[in-house]
């Protein structure tokens, strides 16, 4: 039979609220009593409940990392460093991938919200779930970063890498080399693509190279 909080503070002779106290660090404990309780926890080789406690101080140490797909490296990557950087603060990751679905996203986040995490990363978000006004609100609830996407006037917070200039040196590094044939391959909906593609398809003009977009 499990060991529980009330039979901690029997062994320890306090109160379950003490007990709750020195688990959670929340409120100040006398240090005979609080080493009276670790002792009866070492003793009963108690495990405290991570869910309940998590509903109490609405803390999980969990960030949820929302992304488009695993098959692109650039998101692995994103995701390979936030997990690296989460484990050495004391953090978990939750991962959910959309395939690039605006209402995916919605019911990612939503999970995330749910399971009590104490922020979300979201990369290359849905244009139209910017748009629309979804986050707006989220971020009332909880901290949302964005890593890209669209972010012209909007008043959230992003991460964002200079994908329009690294892309254009790209090209005029091909048409330097010699390069006139240039196709440009795209995934589905995502403003990372839509960016890259009007880039593509003016500085070709410009360029005065063969279009075979």
């Amino acid at each position: 039979m499990p060991v529980t909080i009330n039979d901690v503070a029997k062994e320890a002779g306090v109160s379950i609220t003490t007990v709750s106290r020195v688990i959670n660090g929340n409120y100040p404990v006398k240090q005979e009593t609080r080493q009276r309780v670790e002792e009866a926890i070492k003793k009963l080789n108690f495990q405290p409940n991570l869910i309940a406690r998590s509903l109490v101080c609405r803390k999980t140490n969990s960030v949820g990392i929302v992304i488009p797909s695993i098959t692109n490296m650039y998101f692995t990557e994103v995701v390979d460093g936030i997990e690296k950087y989460a484990r050495t603060n004391g953090y978990d990751i939750f991962l959910n991938i959309t395939n690039g679905e605006a209402k995916a996203e919605i019911n990612a986040v939503n999970k995330f919200i749910e399971r009590y995490v104490d922020g979300i990363i979201v990369v290359d978000p849905q244009t139209e779930n910017i748009l629309s006004g979804f986050y707006n609100e989220i971020v009332n609830t909880v901290p949302v970063v964005f890593v890209n996407g669209y972010h012209q006037e909007i008043d959230l917070s992003f991460v964002i890498s200079n994908e329009e200039n690294g892309f254009k040196n790209a090209l005029k590094h091909l048409n330097k080399t010699g390069h006139k044939n240039i196709i440009f391959v795209r995934g589905e909906s995502s403003y990372s693509y839509d960016l890259k593609e009007n880039i593509y398809k003016n500085l070709l003009k410009i360029l005065k190279v063969e279009n075979t977009f």
